[in-house]
């Protein structure tokens, strides 16, 4: 059974004619790890109202605030105004209203980062737009893009955690 939530997400995603995915890449702006939207992608995501970055080894946890605790690195919501433009830097806070009122139930300040570490980023983009990658820093200070994530099972990171 753990395949029908990746499938549940994958055909909502499918679903709305409006929606769309991108791909997100992690670039250095000035020293300074910066999320954008990948060149290749289709161009609409313009904008930021949602941010997670994960540990993507992190331990899964029985309950999703135990999860979040030890899988997310960073996570803000702004809201789906889109006040918040690309590219988006590692750790800034996001100044847009959170309009489904989710900040109060998840955010997590930013956490220093490690060499080596594999981590997942998930970024909506207004209501309608999702994007993904996984990236890592390497020990010269340069970051390299490892793909999108890997939908597979209830531990995936596009998945929800079981409750």
């Amino acid at each position: 059974m753990r395949l029908l939530p990746t499938l549940a997400l994958i055909c909502l995603l499918g679903l709305g004619g409006c929606s769309y995915t991108f791909r997100v890449e992690a670039v250095m702006v000035d020293g300074r790890l910066a999320f954008v939207p990948d060149t290749a992608s289709r161009g609409r995501a313009k904008c930021v109202s949602h941010v997670m970055v994960m540990d993507a080894a992190a331990p899964t946890a029985d309950s999703h605030a135990e999860w979040s605790q030890t899988a997310h690195v960073w996570r803000d919501h702004g809201g789906y105004a889109c006040t918040d433009r690309f590219p988006l830097f590692y750790g800034e806070a996001l100044n847009g209203e959170d309009d489904a009122g989710t900040s109060a139930s998840g955010e997590v300040a930013a956490q220093p980062l490690r060499e080596g570490v594999i981590y997942v980023v998930m970024i909506a983009s207004g209501a309608m737009g999702y994007g993904g990658g996984r990236f890592r820093l390497l020990p010269d200070g340069r970051v390299e893009n490892l793909g999108q994530p890997v939908l597979i099972g209830e531990d995936a990171p596009l998945v929800t955690p079981r409750l």
